[in-house]
């Protein structure tokens, strides 16, 4: 977990877009630089440029838009965001309502669709996620991803040193609706 010089911990959960997006994105990156640099041996044309600049731009903000949390301990808030460029958009909210940390087991897949409707699942990763849970287990957030359990049952351990709460192994309480 990365802390800055005001104790704040900064956690990348992922990229914004999936896989595929992002590869569109990269395509018209390409189409733009490739455009502007054949532009430079060819008549300069003010529309294309505009066109062409506007794809670069595009295809950045999908490639590189990525989400995540930050926490800041000591006022005792979080706050998700969407890094786009260099901005981190989001609003803080309180950490009150979670008073344990667990670790989870999580499965992300992308699927793609063909003409005929036809699923296919291009991509599927397992996560193991260091989460904040309130008391009913019911409520939880997500405060950093890994492949590997033991690293995060180690930054699970940490979180909770540095939060001074307890860790548990995750097991939401019934309500009445699932009786």
């Amino acid at each position: 977990m990365k802390k800055d010089t005001n104790n704040v911990i900064n956690n990348t959960l992922g990229k914004l877009f999936p896989p595929a997006m992002r590869i569109s994105g990269l395509v018209f990156m390409l189409i733009g630089i490739i455009s502007m640099v054949s532009k430079f041996y060819t008549e300069w044309d003010f529309s294309h440029i505009l066109i062409f600049t506007f794809l670069l731009v595009l295809g950045l903000f999908i490639y590189i838009t990525t989400y995540g949390i930050l926490l800041d301990i000591k006022q005792h808030r979080y706050k998700k965001y969407t890094k786009i460029f260099a901005y981190k958009q989001g609003s803080w909210e309180s950490l009150a309502p979670f008073s344990q940390v667990s670790v989870l087991r999580s499965r992300e897949s992308t699927t793609a669709f063909s003409k005929s409707n036809r699923a296919a699942t291009t991509s599927s990763n397992l996560f193991y996620d260091v989460v904040l849970l309130n008391k009913s287990n019911r409520k939880k957030l997500i405060v950093k991803r890994f492949k590997e359990s033991k690293l995060a049952l180690e930054a699970a351990k940490d979180l909770c040193q540095n939060m001074g709460i307890d860790y548990l192994p995750y097991k939401p309480k019934p309500n009445r609706s699932s009786i």
